[in-house]
């Protein structure tokens, strides 16, 4: 929502003051639920980051960063190990749809 508030000229704040009573159903509260959102934000973002022009090459960790992400993960519980995997599913995803746009616009300055 705020990168499209920003997008339109509207601003973006943090109103520390604010109560709100968010009522969520018994189904979106489940662990199943939690892993598909995981999935979907993983996806979402990185599109959107590719999108708005945040991100444009895909990231490759190298061999340290994936040592120190494996010994986080490990201190982690089960759930939160589940739902990295989804949220790197979801990025992965992402990258082969961005990777197509961008075989597909190679291909159409070709023509």
């Amino acid at each position: 929502m705020a990168l499209c508030a920003r997008r339109l000229g509207l601003g973006t704040g943090v109103f520390p003051n604010l109560k709100l009573l968010h009522l969520i159903p018994a189904s979106r509260v489940t662990e199943s639920f939690f892993l598909k959102a995981a999935f979907g934000g993983g996806y979402s973002f990185t599109l959107l980051e590719y999108l708005y022009g945040i991100t444009r090459t895909k990231p490759e960790p190298n061999l340290l960063r994936r040592v120190v992400g494996f010994a986080r993960l490990m201190t982690r519980s089960r759930l939160d190990r589940r739902l990295a995997a989804e949220e790197k599913k979801g990025q992965t995803r992402a990258w082969t749809l961005i990777e197509q746009w961008e075989a597909e616009k190679t291909v159409a300055s070709k023509i």
